[in-house]
């Protein structure tokens, strides 16, 4: 059966707010009951991947619809790099576009040879100045570079929607 009329119009369904992972048994919950409903589009789960462990891992490999979408700026485990449906956003401010540029580099080394992506996010909460956005407009291209050179892929080029730096989809806040 249908879940809601709504539902069907979505292709997405994002778990995200505060920490996912801390209601892990709610996400497995929520995924099979949609499933068994008939939602037949894709999963997220936004996580800075601090309580990611062998068993939420395996979980994670073992339903490959679900994209698990790291929001950290450190190194990812052996248990994320375990995941091959994954995606590192890696978040720039405008003050700190040297610091973004030198995680990048590290990030991309560890995750060379996985099925991970790399999404670069420009702080939206914040204020750019013209001399940021240029010096921003400078590195965007070497962090570009980097990235394939490394055999990853840069999610924002595949990724649109309405509202720039957004997807479209329903959000479940755990």
């Amino acid at each position: 059966g249908v879940l809601f009329p709504f539902i069907s119009k979505y292709s997405v369904v994002k778990f995200f707010g505060g920490e996912p992972l801390f209601e892990f048994p709610l996400i497995c919950d929520a995924y099979s009951y949609l499933k068994k409903k008939g939602f037949s589009g894709t999963f997220e789960v936004g996580t800075n991947g601090l309580l990611l462990d062998k068993q939420k891992a395996l979980w994670f490999r073992t339903h490959t619809d679900i994209l698990v979408n790291f929001n950290a700026g450190f190194a990812p485990t052996e248990y994320a790099l375990s995941i091959k449906n994954a995606i590192w956003n890696l978040c720039v401010y405008p003050k700190h576009i040297d610091t973004a540029l030198s995680t990048l580099f590290s990030l991309a080394n560890v995750l060379s040879g996985t099925s991970h992506r790399i999404n670069i996010l420009p702080a939206s909460y914040c204020v750019w100045t013209p001399a940021d956005l240029a010096k921003f407009s400078f590195v965007l291209p070497r962090m570009l570079d980097y990235i394939l050179k490394k055999g990853l892929s840069v999610e924002n080029i595949n990724r649109k929607g309405r509202i720039p730096l957004f997807n479209d989809g329903l959000a479940v806040d755990t």
